[in-house]
């Protein structure tokens, strides 16, 4: 009885443990669109592994689109380019090909933000929702893009502090930042 315990106990043991481990994203992150990031896992119980495929959700996991199949099973990192499509639930899913079961493990929900461009529509404050296409005021995270087609240029007037990861100044767009006025671009 007591050997059928411990054998009963170690199945519901292994059952309940993941084979493979997804340790990057785990969830809650988030990532700017078209930067690069290593997806990252490892085998946590040994199997007889073919290779590695990974899957990529933009739903919070209801559908998956393949990323890429057939990784070399001593691979155990993958370098993606973050797409440009924002989205606050996508997931990466990692499936160990096995020569019997495959076994998964996937990331939470993690957010990809995305360029934020300014569109001028209502005038030239920087801090106006507004005047940016997502209407909302970009952060230190977002990277931003002044086109040459908006409406109004921005301007960061004195006691105002404006941020962004990266700026892109179109051709024949103009920006202005005026005497007080504060820019932080942390990405360049």
């Amino acid at each position: 009885m007591e050997r059928l315990l411990i054998v009963v106990l170690c199945f519901l043991y292994t059952g309940l443990h993941a084979h493979v481990e997804l340790v990057f994203p785990k969830g809650g992150e988030s990532f700017v669109a078209n930067s690069m990031i290593e997806i990252e896992w490892f085998p946590s119980v040994p199997h007889n592994t073919e290779n590695w495929d990974l899957l990529i959700s933009d739903d919070g996991g209801m559908s998956w689109d393949t990323l890429q199949a057939d990784i070399h099973v001593d691979s155990l990192t993958y370098s993606w380019l973050v797409p440009s499509n924002a989205s606050s639930s996508t997931r990466i899913r990692v499936i160990q090909d096995n020569v019997g079961e495959d076994y998964d493990d996937q990331s939470g929900n993690f957010s990809i933000i995305a360029n934020m461009v300014w569109s001028g529509a209502i005038n030239t404050a920087w801090n106006n929702e507004n005047n940016w296409e997502s209407a909302n005021v970009p952060n230190s995270l977002h990277p931003l893009v002044i086109p040459n087609t908006a409406i109004n240029f921005p301007v960061v007037p004195a006691g105002i502090e404006a941020y962004g990861k990266e700026l892109m100044i179109m051709l024949g767009a103009e920006f202005e930042v005026l005497s007080g006025g504060l820019l932080d671009i942390s990405g360049q």
